[in-house]
C-alpha cells in the first residue's frame, strides 16, 4: 500500500509493504513498514523492518526484522 500522501520515485516495493513516507532510489522488501515523516533513500530495507516516524534513512542497508526508532538518522 503506497498512501496518497507518500512519495516514491525509483524503486522497487515489496509485497504487504506499507508505505507512508518518502522512499526514493530504494529497495523495500515485503511487509516492511515505513511511517509518516520518514525519509528512507539510496537504501535497501529487507522484509519486516519497521522504520518509525520521523526517521531519516540514507545509504543504509536494514536487516530482516529490524525496528528503527521514532526520529532516527541513519547513514
Amino acid at each position: 500500500y503506497i498512501a496518497g500522501e507518500a512519495v516514491v520515485e525509483r524503486s522497487l516495493i515489496g509485497e504487504g509493504a506499507l508505505i507512508y513516507g518518502e522512499v526514493r532510489n530504494s529497495v523495500i522488501g515485503p511487509n516492511v513498514v515505513i511511517e509518516k515523516g520518514c525519509v528512507v533513500q539510496n537504501s535497501i530495507i529487507m522484509r519486516n523492518a519497521v522504520i518509525h516516524e520521523g526517521a531519516k534513512i540514507d545509504k543504509s542497508i536494514i536487516a530482516e526484522d529490524v525496528t528503527i526508532g521514532k526520529n532516527a538518522v541513519l547513514g
